[in-house]
């Protein structure tokens, strides 16, 4: 029998801040049902009876908790004229409060359940805003006062062909039905196992559309026998005992669910799964670990307990990984995946003799069984599967969901240290995030490229103020050659009167001042006593300037005059880090890119990641390498930054600046940047 594919999680294509961050959403098999249950519409028997009559509607029989179909892999479904020598006429016809009045236990009322609207159909029925084709459930059991109605509706369905097929868990059929099966099965297994108060003993009625069970406060059944509900209201049925649940706000019964944990067990290296296998299994077949959530206990406490009593190994962190609904009768599977503590792998079964056997099992070898060697309980292996292999549950059981994302991209586990649980989508993130700084490096260099190929203009380039394309449409040589000579000269003119008695940065002394120079008596704002002093001392003491320039002769005084924008290097008074960087030999270059991979390394380390896992392996060189790129304006010549246009600060004609790319970095938060002055 072919395995059916998972269903997928509802609008799993969409992208959210949840998803990035935790992953794609698990949905197991027996969940992701099309059916909107609109659970506030069951107490509305009008809509009820609209639903219940419809053309769309589909009705799926069962006959003692087994489902009508077409074979395994398809239900088959029926339509109300089919149902209403059971049902009757309408069910629903009179209200919730004339149906207790009028209980007669002696009837046997069939159990009708509706199950939902499926949305997912093109279907006319409507109520007010909700529209879709209406799915109900029907026992069809032969019992009671409708034995006979219910023998006859059998034999007609099983002279059509369909038949109700035998089995407990129907694990073929594919994900949408099954998850429509599992709702209808376990609603119908509930009210089977539940017809008697469970305060007062005495039998309930089913309400709200299969949904509820009360105790009513009368009973007709002490009347003329052979009466049926609504052929004896003038009689006054008899009182029933006293009961609890009809007192305050208890006076009602829910269908139960019963909370159950299945965890994955990693050892506490992360390359073993814990396994365990029950008496009755097939030979060689195991599974994860299984039990029922105590109250008041954690789901993580459960896991903890559950593990120590089965195995005797000592759980430390748990997560949740997924749920599954298991209709069998009621149960809720929650998925988790624990980490054994160091020290405490050892494996006793003293405490709970529910396993016949546990032991550790290689990630590689559980692989292996996932391709070849998974089957339901009762079914043959597949034929890869070779005699003495390890066995596992098939894809439909959330145990193998868990093995699979223990072995898979779920985790990133290394030896010695505990696991790293991951997300799939996080992974995909930090791959994306690569591929996109990869994609800019390649656009910049091609913007570098093109830059570099562009014909050369027959001036030099010392000539060039701004764009010399746009200087040639609008200006003739002659007279452009003679400007830029003029401001040049008086640019030259300036820096060589800024800079005529400063002294050379000693580069070997401790802050590179000069003997006899002091920053307090440096020049003020404006260069008048009493203005605000531009001479603070610095933040790092590599960026200590060497002196204080002095005034350009015969020129008003202003902080661009005082401290022209350009070095004869180009390098504007740069740190001592700046210049090391921009004269660094290969070598020194290699050595200074290990030392930034470190502090990365260190940063990665503070923040609680491990930078030897896998998908971190490489990020210390990768950022490494990208901070130096978008940070190479350090090391960049001013003048040849801005292709020559610098001018003098009374320069009074226009400049046409353009294609200037910017590779810098906020100082304040240590975040890169880059840009294009265009």
């Amino acid at each position: 029998m072919p395995v059916p594919e998972l269903p997928e999680p509802a609008h799993h294509d969409v992208d959210s801040m949840l998803s990035r961050k935790f992953g794609k959403e698990i949905a197991n098999y027996f969940s992701g049902s099309p059916l909107n249950r609109v659970s506030f519409l069951r107490t509305d028997h009008a809509f009820l009876t609209a639903a219940l009559k419809h053309p769309s509607t589909s009705f799926l029989l069962f006959n003692n908790l087994q489902p009508l179909a077409k074979d395994p892999t398809q239900l088959d479904y029926v339509t109300y004229d089919d149902v209403r020598t059971i049902i009757g006429d309408n069910p629903y016809a009179k209200s919730e409060a004339d149906l207790v009045a009028e209980y007669n236990s002696r009837v046997t009322i069939p159990q009708l359940i509706f199950l939902g609207l499926d949305e997912t159909q093109k279907s006319d029925f409507e109520w007010t805003i909700y529209r879709g084709s209406p799915f109900f459930a029907l026992d069809v059991t032969p019992k009671g006062s409708i034995t006979a109605a219910a023998e006859e509706l059998i034999g007609k369905m099983k002279s059509r062909g369909p038949h109700f097929i035998e089995g407990r868990m129907h694990t073929s059929l594919p994900a949408p039905s099954a998850a429509v099966y599992a709702q209808a099965r376990a609603l119908l297994d509930w009210n089977s196992r539940n017809p008697f108060c469970g305060q007062c003993g005495q039998k309930t009625l089913s309400t709200n559309a299969g949904t509820k069970r009360i105790c009513p406060p009368t009973d007709m059944a002490a009347l003329a026998e052979g009466s049926v509900i609504g052929s004896a209201i003038d009689q006054k049925p008899t009182d029933r005992p006293s009961c609890a649940t009809r007192k305050g706000v208890s006076n009602l019964s829910f269908p139960r669910t019963d909370p159950t944990v299945i965890m994955a067990v990693l050892s506490a290296d992360g390359e073993r799964i814990l396994l365990g296998r029950q008496k009755r299994w097939p030979k060689y077949w195991y599974s994860t670990l299984a039990g029922f959530v105590e109250p008041a206990e954690s789901v993580e406490e459960a896991v903890r307990r559950e593990v120590w009593e089965e195995s005797g190994v000592t759980l430390g962190r748990v997560i949740i990984h997924s749920t599954q609904p298991w209709p069998f009768p009621a149960n809720l599977m929650i998925g988790a995946i624990g980490q054994c503590v160091p020290g405490k792998e050892e494996i006793l079964l003293k405490h709970d003799p529910e396993l016949e056997d546990a032991k550790w099992v290689k990630l590689e070898e559980v692989r292996e069984a996932l391709e070849v060697g998974t089957s339901g309980l009762g079914e043959e292996a597949g034929p890869r599967y070779k005699e003495g292999g390890l066995r596992l549950p098939p894809q439909t059981a959330i145990a193998y969901q868990l093995l699979a994302a223990v072995t898979g991209d779920f985790l990133a586990a290394k030896k010695g240290d505990h696991a790293n649980f991951r997300s799939s989508v996080v992974r995909d993130a930090e791959q994306e995030l690569l591929a996109g700084l990869a994609q800019i490096f390649y656009s910049l260099e091609m913007n570098h490229q093109a830059h570099e190929s562009k014909p050369k203009t027959a001036l030099p380039s010392h000539l060039l103020n701004g764009n010399h394309a746009h200087s040639a449409q609008h200006s003739s040589p002659l007279r452009r050659t003679s400007v830029n000579a003029r401001e040049r000269e008086k640019l030259t003119a300036s820096i060589i009167a800024s800079n005529s008695r400063r002294q050379a940065i000693d580069l070997e002394t401790s802050d590179g001042i000069p003997d006899g120079q002091s920053h307090a008596t440096g020049p003020t704002l404006g260069g008048h006593e009493g203005d605000v002093e531009v001479d603070a001392a610095p933040r790092d003491p590599r960026d200590e300037p060497s002196r204080p320039p002095p005034s350009t002769a015969g020129r008003p005084a202003s902080p661009y005059t005082q401290n022209p924008p350009i070095d004869f290097d180009g390098l504007s008074w740069p740190s001592l880090g700046t210049r090391e960087r921009r004269v660094a030999t290969p070598a020194q270059s290699r050595e200074r890119l290990q030392k930034l991979e470190g502090a990365i390394t260190t940063i990665l380390e503070c923040i609680g990641e491990d930078p030897e896992r896998e998908g971190l392996r490489g990020t210390p060189e990768r950022y490494a390498k990208a901070m130096l790129f978008f940070t190479k304006g350090y090391e960049e010549n001013v003048r040849d930054l801005v292709n020559g246009a610098v001018f003098q600060e009374d320069h009074d004609e226009l400049v046409i600046v353009k294609d200037i790319e910017v590779f810098s970095l906020c100082e304040h938060h240590l975040v890169p940047f880059t840009g294009r002055v265009s």
